[in-house]
């Protein structure tokens, strides 16, 4: 007998949630726009995105994987006060909707932001002044009335570590060691509430921004909101200024990115004092969304990568003699 007929083929795109062709064009009809070519990005560990291209622009649609409609709107809110080229704009659907559905998961499409991210070897202290300069105008943006970023203490101490806990003291007890040591005493000692507030993006890492000369574009703004503006100063040293392979970090990024942000915004006595809590809640936040995103979470076997929660031991480690 002769062999079948191929069956019709059918581009799967994302990572998570995977839209064939007639999907995904008929998802970005909703915002008036005619794809000519669209590919699947790998950065990032949580959401589905694809890159799209039409006759004269370029755009990024993503799904919401946590299909968490009140957190989108909030991001909404918050990108619609800033306005800055270097941040994504929202790309409203042809009935001036923010976002649409695929199912039960918001959608949202974003124009693009110039520039290209640069890997992390590559990054120099130029970058880092550049990314402290574009910090700290984020920092200048009122953020009344705006919810907390989605790292704030109280919730991935509650929402997000106290479920997974018994499962990371089993399964990793060298994390879990590491956390209950963090949080011997709770969350409460790294809310801060005296520290000076603003808009934080919690979440500066390399995926994350777009360098393009002297500026810096800021990407992906889910976990952002108001906080403690030199939180996003830890985050950023410990996913951009830390070298997992000599234990320790660079410091020459170090001193540009602080340099840079402090020209702008000279640290408050309370900041300094609170300098030592917030590095090792910026180590230890990354240590914990590591260990559930690439090792123990429900979405880790479907990551491209696998990145070493480890890296974070040593980041933690290493955050007292950097606080000095």
């Amino acid at each position: 007998r002769p062999d079948p007929p191929p069956a019709p083929r059918r581009l799967r795109m994302g990572r998570f949630t995977h839209l064939d062709d007639p999907t995904l064009s008929a998802l970005l009809a909703r915002f008036g726009v005619t794809p000519v070519s669209a590919s699947p990005v790998d950065a990032g560990s949580v959401n589905t995105y694809v890159r799209v291209e039409d006759r004269s622009s370029t755009y990024y649609l993503r799904v919401d994987e946590r299909a968490d409609v009140a957190a989108v709107r909030d991001e909404v809110a918050l990108l619609a006060r800033i306005r800055d080229p270097r941040v994504p704009r929202v790309v409203p659907t042809l009935d001036g909707a923010a976002f649409t559905r695929h199912g039960e998961k918001p959608v949202l499409l974003f124009g693009e932001v110039a520039g290209r991210s640069v890997p992390w070897g590559e990054l120099s202290a130029a970058h880092l002044a550049t990314l402290g300069r574009a910090v700290a105008a984020l920092h200048r943006v009122d953020a009344s009335g705006l919810a907390p970023h989605r790292f704030h203490p109280q919730a991935l101490y509650e929402a997000h570590y106290l479920p997974m806990r018994a499962l990371i003291l089993r399964a990793r007890p060298d994390i879990g060691a590491a956390l209950e040591a963090v949080f011997r005493e709770g969350w409460a000692p790294y809310a801060l509430p005296s520290l000076p507030r603003s808009i934080v993006h919690a979440d500066l890492f390399v995926d994350n921004l777009h360098f393009d000369g002297d500026t810096c574009g800021l990407l992906d703004f889910e976990a952002a909101g108001e906080g403690p503006r030199a939180l996003d100063l830890a985050i950023a040293l410990h996913a951009l200024c830390f070298d997992p392979a000599a234990s320790a970090f660079v410091l020459p990024r170090v001193d540009a990115l602080l340099d840079a942000w402090r020209a702008e915004h000279p640290p408050t006595d309370a900041e300094r004092a609170a300098w030592p809590a917030l590095l090792t809640y910026g180590a230890a936040r990354f240590l914990f969304t590591r260990v559930r995103d690439f090792d123990l979470g429900p979405g880790a076997a479907a990551q491209p990568v696998r990145k070493d929660p480890r890296d974070f031991l040593k980041a933690l480690a290493a955050s007292p003699d950097l606080a000095r």
